[in-house]
């Protein structure tokens, strides 16, 4: 699992990077990429394939009637098939403002919002190369990869000395990370479960389980 803390360093380096006039426009648009793409995963113990769903439009709809009506939280709109859905209709999930443990969500998705509003996109999948088509795994994982790097080489005390930071990947680890500081907090494990409801269609074996509202 990710430790929480060791995110909150990248993230805060990858913002100052994002802010500095000397980087590239190229290179702001895809730090907003990671940036988003880092923090939902780890916020909604989401897996790296799911957090690519993110579709644009539906993203840039709910987030300004949600500056509007609610701004404390952003609402997270997933098209495809995800946890029971088919393609025909959105999976909406709520991320908080800014959580309790210090990430920011909505400032993420703002910038995300703007750096593909720039490249001319306002629906398709939010996290796209330059055709408009979704971006996989592995280049966010190879940013992972640079960034651990710098975060261990900064920061060694916050990695413990047997750590293979090759083992770390968006598919897995950001999820089990959130979970760990979940039970860290001391929430409910039916809250936990919840929030990771993969689970139970997994043991529904892709059918819909049966699960309280």
């Amino acid at each position: 699992p990710l430790d929480y803390r060791i995110l909150h360093e990248i993230l805060f380096h990858l913002k100052r990077e994002l802010l500095d006039e000397e980087t590239s426009h190229e290179r702001r648009r895809w730090i907003a990429s990671i940036g988003s793409l880092f923090t939902l995963t780890f916020v909604l113990g989401l897996r790296g394939n799911e957090a690519l769903m993110l579709d644009l439009a539906g993203l840039i709809n709910h987030f300004h009637q949600g500056k509007l009506e609610n701004p404390s939280y952003v609402v997270i709109p997933l098209l495809g098939k995800f946890k029971g859905e088919d393609y025909t209709r959105y999976h909406l999930l709520l991320a908080p403002d800014t959580t309790n443990s210090g990430f920011q969500p909505r400032l993420w998705l703002e910038w995300l919002i703007a750096a593909k509003k720039s490249q001319g996109f306002e629906e398709g999948p939010a996290f796209c190369d330059n055709e408009g088509f979704v971006l996989p795994q592995g280049p966010f994982n190879d940013e992972l990869i640079d960034q651990l790097e710098w975060a261990r080489d900064t920061y060694p005390l916050l990695f413990s000395k047997d750590m293979d930071l090759n083992r770390i990947r968006i598919s897995r680890s950001f999820r089990k990370g959130s979970t760990s500081r979940a039970q860290d907090l001391n929430l409910d494990q039916h809250v936990i479960d919840t929030n990771n409801r993969w689970r139970s269609f997994d043991k529904a074996k892709g059918s819909r389980p049966n699960m309280n509202l």
